[in-house]
């Protein structure tokens, strides 16, 4: 694979935590993916279940389908894979299908170049 920078120069989002780095914000789709699965533990907790995200994130016949643009297949796909590989667990099989365009009514406009 390769090198795929998780940071913008912007002055809003969640901060980069490295001295030097306070101009650098952490890219949405690097943090907003795993939030995917942050979420479903959060749920777990609340509800007094909290072994119950595992029947979505890691019962072998779960299956997540997403429909996405072609600027975020990455985070959904390979990203999200890597980062919960390394837990020990087999986590939820992602199948992602890339829409790079956009469709309007008599328009049709690439999303993203």
């Amino acid at each position: 694979m390769k090198a795929r920078p998780i940071t913008r120069d912007l002055d809003w989002g969640i901060p980069v935590p490295v001295a030097g780095w306070d101009d650098k914000r952490l890219y949405v789709w690097f943090e907003a993916v795993i939030g995917y699965l942050s979420a479903a533990v959060e749920w777990a907790r609340i509800s007094g279940q909290p072994a119950a995200w595992k029947d979505w994130w890691v019962n072998p016949d779960a299956r997540a389908f997403y429909f996405i643009g072609k600027d975020n297949i990455f985070f959904h796909t390979r990203d999200v894979a890597g980062r919960t590989d390394g837990c020990g667990e087999q986590f939820l099989k992602i199948f992602a299908e890339e829409q790079g365009r956009l469709t309007l009514p008599y328009d049709v406009r690439p999303t993203s170049s």
